[in-house]
């Protein structure tokens, strides 16, 4: 029987899972960060790079991903043509 993975956005999950494994939580919180493209070329880029994907993706492929990307996120476009994407994170600090 395979465990399912937990879903870490839920409040309160991570407190859970340090609490499962052991650990007191003292602290929990969240935070967000914006990054921002000034163009779809770069946004393209910045997003084709992480973990080799431009390498997994390979060559001929590239420019059709790139697309498929801006596109998706078109949604995230600002009027002055660049986009801002928000993420937000969450953290629990636990003592042993």
């Amino acid at each position: 029987m395979r465990r399912r993975i937990p879903d870490f956005s839920v409040p309160g999950m991570l407190e859970a899972v340090a609490t499962e494994a052991g650990f007191t939580p003292v602290e929990a919180f969240v935070t967000s960060w914006a990054y921002t493209y000034p163009d779809a070329e770069t946004l393209g880029r910045a997003l084709l790079a992480p973990a080799g994907f431009a390498l997994l993706v390979g060559p001929e492929r590239e420019d059709e991903v790139k697309k498929a990307i801006v596109d998706g996120l078109a949604a995230f476009r600002l009027p002055d043509g660049g986009y801002r994407l928000e993420n937000e994170y969450r953290y629990v600090i636990a003592r042993a």
